[in-house]
């Protein structure tokens, strides 16, 4: 068989059009990531701030080509209230309109967790989570990174965890062996961390958690999820506005 062999300066003209390529298109080295935001935006739940490390979550896979970012809303329908796929900024543009663009995604990603509103009252977390991770699952590409961000009290009300039947007032693995017996476990293996904002963060008609029944819930979530596959399950301090939604009737004895 005839070998063919390319010269080196050929082999020069095609990589500089690879490279002219690329920037122009925007083109970068890092990978994609995917991330998924489960959202309890119904009552008894407080709404977040928009700054501070909410921000820097959202900023950091708007900033990335090809990422894709999608926001649950955690009520009893869990329907998905936006999504996108960030294009990068293109190369040629100064580092100062790149961040622009970069901030434009950003803020359009907080207004539309801002806008987002329950159609019930009750809250579904597991199956919200369940729904974000096969977005997840649909956007990603092999070894792509994919992560969640809740941005809930925790206090789901609907089956298989309900806790107004007094899921607050039990040990962590009791709760975890209650879903396996359910069978109520999405699959999370292939979610690199999650990270919680709000959990225990309460406004009323909900009465306030103590400090240990925040602990208890916090730990009862982290055991469910852990077992779930996450790798890795981290609560951010809460970051209420103190703003109110309607009240409802649905809360949970303390």
């Amino acid at each position: 068989m005839k070998k063919y062999y390319i010269s080196r300066p050929i082999l020069s003209i095609m990589l500089c059009i690879t490279f002219l390529l690329n920037l122009l298109t925007g083109c970068t080295n890092e990978t994609p990531h995917h991330l998924a935001i489960v959202y309890a935006a119904c009552q008894n739940n407080p709404v977040p701030m928009m700054n501070g490390q909410l921000y820097e979550i959202l900023s950091d896979t708007a900033g990335i080509f090809d990422s894709t970012m999608s926001v649950f809303v955690a009520d009893q329908s869990c329907y998905r209230a936006y999504y996108r796929r960030f294009e990068s900024p293109n190369m040629t543009l100064s580092e100062a309109k790149r961040k622009q663009i970069i901030r434009g995604y950003t803020v359009d990603a907080l207004s539309a967790i801002g806008k987002a509103t329950a159609q019930a009252d009750d809250v579904d977390l597991i199956g919200c989570i369940t729904q974000a991770s096969r977005q997840l699952l649909t956007d990603k590409k092999d070894d792509e990174p994919a992560d969640m961000l809740i941005i809930a009290s925790g206090l789901s009300t609907v089956y298989p965890l309900d806790f107004t039947n007094g899921y607050l007032f039990c040990e962590p693995e009791d709760v975890v062996d209650a879903l396996k017996e359910k069978q109520a476990f999405p699959d999370l293996s292939f979610v690199e961390s999650i990270t919680w904002i709000g959990c225990g963060d309460v406004t009323e008609p909900q009465k306030k958690l103590s400090y240990a029944q925040v602990d208890r819930l916090k730990n009862i979530w982290k055991a469910v999820l852990e077992e779930c596959g996450c790798k890795k399950v981290t609560f951010a301090p809460d970051i209420s506005d103190n703003n109110q939604r309607e009240k409802s009737e649905h809360t949970v004895k303390t």
